[in-house]
């Protein structure tokens, strides 16, 4: 049976009328980062089966130095991220990577050490990664495979297909910048696409993120 998760990507932790409609979130805090010991209050107010995430702010993939460069500075981040994610109790850590990020061998290296030292910092979450720039769901899906991880994508820009598990990040742009309900049927009908997953993470990205989640919820339930 699917576990499916739905909620909005929020940049403060959620509250209680966030609670009352939804059951999940991913949190995606801007600097300046809160510490560690300021997130582990955040499970204490939500209820027992609220699910939390994480989103790995830019300063946790890139350095003064580049992106997925390896460096002093970078571990800290990463230490930062994994310490985040126990505090929060979070269920996964998503990592959007930067365009600048690319196909070839020497990308691939450094997002084979980078998701190492993630996976050491957070043990037992699950890592999501959604590729940016020049990354095709051909070449994504499997090196996301190859290096155990969720691959993660807006199903409204590229096809979904049956998998083990899925993580959705819907943005609300353009024609589509308030997840109308033919927005939100078409995101349903990827749901849908998946076949028979474990878990499904579905984050709306979104001015009204919570009222679209909130229908999406409807939607699946019909």
């Amino acid at each position: 049976m699917t576990t499916l998760h739905i909620g909005a990507v929020v940049e403060r932790p959620p509250g209680p009328k966030y609670a009352e409609a939804l059951a999940y979130a991913e949190l995606a805090p801007r600097a300046p980062l809160p510490r560690p010991k300021t997130l582990a209050k955040v499970p204490r107010t939500l209820p027992d089966d609220f699910v939390l995430n994480l989103t790995a702010p830019p300063s946790c993939t890139t350095s003064k130095a580049g992106s997925l460069r390896m460096n002093d500075e970078l571990r800290k981040s990463i230490e930062w991220l994994g310490g985040a994610a126990q505090a929060l109790g979070a269920r996964a850590i998503v990592v959007p990577t930067a365009s600048d990020v690319r196909t070839g061998p020497r990308d691939r290296d450094r997002l084979t050490a980078y998701f190492e030292a993630l996976q050491e910092a957070a043990p037992g979450v699950q890592l999501a990664w959604e590729p940016g720039g020049l990354w095709e769901a051909e070449d994504a899906r499997p090196f996301a495979d190859e290096l155990g991880l969720i691959y993660a994508f807006d199903p409204l820009e590229v096809q979904a297909t049956p998998a083990q598990a899925a993580y959705f990040r819907v943005r609300g742009i353009g024609a589509r910048s308030r997840l109308g309900e033919g927005t939100l049927t078409a995101v349903v009908d990827a749901i849908e696409a998946l076949g028979e997953p474990e878990t499904v993470y579905v984050s709306l990205i979104s001015p009204r993120s919570v009222r679209a989640a909130t229908r999406l919820r409807q939607l699946v339930a019909l």
